[in-house]
């Protein structure tokens, strides 16, 4: 098979297998920009403070955002880190109604840490607060606002991060990532 054809057939299947060559890396950056001028509408979940920011979007009840909250602790406002956790609800039957839990009470940062901290030992599966049966259309609205953004990224999966890299580029991460590469990766952020 000649080289033409080899190169030719190497990009076709890494296209419809979803492998990113080099070429398409620039929609994944305009995708990513797109996200992060748009996140100025998302309800969120605010830890630390200062200029270096991270989004994240999660499902109470995702076990690989559960793991990201734990690995995130010891960086939570150290070095102007600042996270802001975007909850949606898709997961499972009580996603919703624990994100709508979260967004509807008078501390968010606590209910989120409930959340989390008794995540696996609640009633159901996943994180540990109990849903919110009949959410207000405000905390629904929002919740569908969230989803809707990342929906938009054309994103699927979760958790996703998003931020702005040292070098002035947008940045997404979907999944979840081994502490110390996570580490690495933090060390990105402007």
């Amino acid at each position: 098979m000649n080289t033409l054809i080899r190169h030719s057939l190497a990009i076709f299947i890494a296209f419809f297998l979803g492998l990113s060559p080099s070429w398409a890396a620039n929609a994944d950056a305009a995708r990513a920009e797109t996200l992060l001028t748009s996140l100025h509408a998302a309800k969120w979940i605010q830890e630390g403070a200062g200029p270096r920011i991270v989004y994240i979007f999660f499902d109470p009840n995702c076990p690989y955002c559960h793991k990201l909250y734990q690995a995130t602790r010891k960086f939570v406002g150290k070095e102007g880190l600042e996270f802001r956790w975007i909850p949606v609800g898709f997961l499972s039957q009580s996603s919703l109604g624990k994100a709508a839990a979260i967004l509807a009470a008078k501390d968010r940062r606590k209910a989120f840490h409930t959340n989390e901290d008794d995540y696996g030992f609640g009633a159901g599966p996943g994180g540990g607060i109990p849903p919110l049966s009949h959410p207000g259309g405000p905390v629904l609205r929002a919740l569908n606002t969230n989803l809707s953004l990342m929906h938009q990224a054309r994103l699927w999966g979760i958790p996703v991060m998003a931020f702005r890299a040292r070098d002035g580029q947008a940045q997404l991460m979907v999944g979840s990532l081994p502490p110390d590469k996570l580490g690495e990766m933090l060390r990105l952020v402007k």
